[in-house]
C-alpha cells in the first residue's frame, strides 16, 4: 500500500520549522509545494536537504525569479517567465537573504547560487498527480493550483496565478468550479494566516517564514488532515 503524502506549503527558508513538522509527522511521502527559498534564514539548508534526500518539489515563482537573476548574471539559465522580470527583481523578493545563506565564513555572499542548485530548479515539474484517491478525487499538487496550465505553455499562470481569483488568470470569480475537473488541488502561494480548505482544493501557505504569526501548514493525503507547526527558526 502506498504511503500517505504530506504536502507542505511554502517553506521559504524556514528549515528548522520544516524539520519540526516532519518530526511530528514522520513516515510520509514528502512533497514540497514550491517557494522553498528566500525570506527565511536557512534557504541553503532547505535546498541541500531536499536535494540530498530526493524530496519531491514542484516549480514555483521564487525559484523562477532566481533562475532569471542567474540568466542576467550570464550563467546561461532561462526562467520560465523570463520576459516578465526586471534584472534584479529576485534580490528585492528574498534573493539577498537566500544568497546570504550560501555565504561561506569570512567571504562575501556569492553572486549567484551554485550551478547544481540552479540545475535542480530547472528540473522541477509544474505539478505532481497523486494516484491515491480521496472521495473519488486524485490529488493534484502544484504551487498555484494552476499547474496543469504549464502543459499549454502558460507558465505565468502555473507559477503566479492566484487561485481562485477574478484577476487576469481566470475568467470569472467563483470557488474554482471553472476547473473542477475531478482533481483535488493542494497548493500554496496565496499566503494567509489560516489555510483555506474546500471540497475541491486546499491552500496551505500560512507564512512559515514570518516570525510572530507564521505557521508551516501541510495537508496529509488522502486523509485530507491539516497539520501545522509554529515558526521556530
Amino acid at each position: 500500500m502506498s504511503k500517505s503524502a504530506i504536502c507542505i506549503g511554502d517553506v521559504h527558508g524556514a528549515f528548522l520549522t520544516l524539520q519540526s513538522l516532519l518530526t511530528k509527522h514522520p513516515d510520509h511521502r514528502v512533497i514540497l509545494l514550491g517557494d522553498i527559498i528566500d525570506r527565511g534564514p536557512r534557504s541553503r539548508e532547505v535546498v541541500e536537504w531536499a536535494m540530498a534526500n530526493n524530496i519531491e518539489c514542484v516549480a514555483a515563482n521564487h525559484d523562477d525569479l532566481c533562475l532569471a537573476y542567474s540568466h542576467h548574471r550570464l550563467l546561461g539559465y532561462r526562467a520560465k517567465c523570463r520576459d516578465m522580470y526586471d534584472r534584479d527583481v529576485w534580490l528585492d523578493n528574498g534573493g539577498k537573504k537566500a544568497l546570504e545563506s550560501w555565504r561561506e565564513p569570512g567571504n562575501r555572499p556569492p553572486r549567484a547560487l551554485p550551478s547544481n542548485v540552479l540545475d535542480w530548479f530547472v528540473s522541477l515539474p509544474p505539478y505532481i498527480i497523486l494516484d491515491q484517491e480521496s472521495e473519488g478525487r486524485k490529488g493534484l499538487i502544484s504551487h498555484t493550483g494552476y499547474g496543469l496550465d504549464a502543459d499549454k505553455g502558460n507558465w505565468m499562470r502555473a507559477l503566479w496565478g492566484r487561485f481562485p481569483d477574478d484577476g487576469e488568470f481566470v475568467y470569472e470569480k467563483n470557488t474554482g468550479a471553472e476547473i473542477d475537473d475531478g482533481y483535488y488541488r493542494i497548493f500554496g502561494h496565496n499566503r494567509g494566516k489560516v489555510p483555506e480548505v474546500t471540497s475541491t482544493y486546499a491552500m496551505v501557505d500560512t507564512g512559515a517564514a514570518y516570525p510572530g504569526y507564521g505557521k508551516l501548514t501541510a495537508m496529509i493525503w488522502p486523509s485530507r488532515e491539516i497539520v501545522q507547526v509554529d515558526y521556530c527558526d
